[in-house]
């Protein structure tokens, strides 16, 4: 194993020697921290959100939480000088995780989270959580009520939303763990399929789907191997998903995730041009005095939001991940696949980063 060792915190895994069945393209990578100005609670740290555009402004909703709890808040920032600073036109949402913004053509924004039930014993660990869909103006001043468009099962999270061909993409993801001889296993099946609306998601349409064969993506993850194909999304000019998701493994019971990216074909729900784009190590390798929210987190990298950037007929994808507390981190990269984002889709449009804002981004 190749490992270095970093202050007290657990080893790192080269990338080299795991996920041996992936290829690895990041020469190109550039990769910008943005200070998080949190100042409602200077103990709250930021643990993972992802970006949006909106009236020509650029949003980060994120997931907040103390070091030690479980029990999370959602927020919503606006990019302002270089550092994401609290929209004083939302309101923090409490108990809900992991959001996850898409285009929904009656409201605009939506955002699929995770609701949590705290442990009535334990305040700061969570008994309960199923996946909720919110419109973004739950999180406005002025909402007179919460609008929840669908429901998930209990016990079961990761569910992600796309707005495609005048109907939704849904996929959802089903997670086994076990442990033999203090070895800890997990495997995972990813699922996708097709609603009209959203309204038509509930508990029993994602059970249905998480049992059925063939909404199986295909040509995925090895044995011992877990995670996420789309934890977001882009329609590409040939009608196909371009995605971006995590892969993860343990090595002995050292947790590992990374972020793959590649391409899914919504009708035989095949991936194609799969690849590692981003690991924990590389942004070490960058910021080496970063550290993680917690030392079993330190290889661990996970995707947030995926987008897009033309400057000067050139074209980047832009990515945003979660690893370190307050801060926002936001990659930039070479488009890696064969076939370009539809420019003017409409579910793309809120990925769609103007040239001049990844240009201030970087080089400020």
């Amino acid at each position: 194993m190749n490992s270095t060792e970093h202050g007290n915190a657990l080893s790192v895994y080269s990338y080299d020697s795991l996920f041996l069945n992936r290829n690895n393209f990041n020469s190109d990578l550039e990769v910008k921290l943005l200070k998080i100005e949190n100042s409602n609670d200077p103990d709250e740290i930021i643990y993972n959100g992802g970006l949006f555009t909106l009236n020509n402004k650029l949003y980060l909703v994120a997931r907040t939480e103390c070091l030690d709890e479980e029990v999370s808040n959602t927020k919503i920032y606006q990019y302002q000088d270089n550092r994401f600073v609290l929209d004083s036109f939302f309101v923090a949402l409490n108990n809900l995780q992991d959001p996850s913004p898409f285009y929904h053509p009656d409201h605009g924004v939506a955002i699929s989270l995770v609701k949590t039930i705290p442990d009535k014993n334990d305040r700061k660990s969570i008994s309960k959580y199923r996946s909720i869909i919110y419109p973004l103006n739950n999180f406005s001043k002025t909402a007179d009520q919460k609008m929840i468009l669908a429901k998930g099962p209990y016990r079961q999270k990761g569910l992600k939303i796309f707005f495609y061909n005048g109907a939704f993409l849904v996929t959802a993801r089903n997670r086994f763990e076990s442990e033999i001889n203090d070895i800890k296993k997990v495997k995972s099946s990813n699922h996708l399929s097709l609603v009209s609306k959203v309204e038509d998601i509930n508990p029993k349409f994602i059970k249905n789907i998480l049992k059925k064969p063939d909404t199986t993506i295909k040509n995925f993850f090895a044995a011992d191997e877990w995670g996420n194909v789309t934890d977001c999304m882009l329609e590409l000019e040939d009608g196909k998903i371009a995605f971006m998701g995590h892969i993860a493994k343990y090595v002995g019971n050292e947790k590992y995730y990374s972020i793959i990216a590649g391409i899914l074909d919504p009708q035989t729900l095949v991936a194609s041009e799969v690849s590692m784009i981003l690991t924990a190590k590389d942004i070490l390798k960058i910021y080496p005095d970063l550290p993680p929210k917690r030392n079993d987190l330190y290889n661990v990298v996970y995707p947030r939001s995926i987008g897009f950037c033309f400057d000067q007929d050139k074209l980047f994808l832009i990515g945003s991940c979660g690893l370190e507390d307050r801060y926002s981190i936001i990659f930039k990269l070479n488009w890696p696949f064969s076939v370009g984002p539809k420019q003017n889709h409409a579910s793309n449009q809120m990925f769609n980063y103007s040239a001049d804002l990844i240009q201030k981004i970087f080089s400020d």
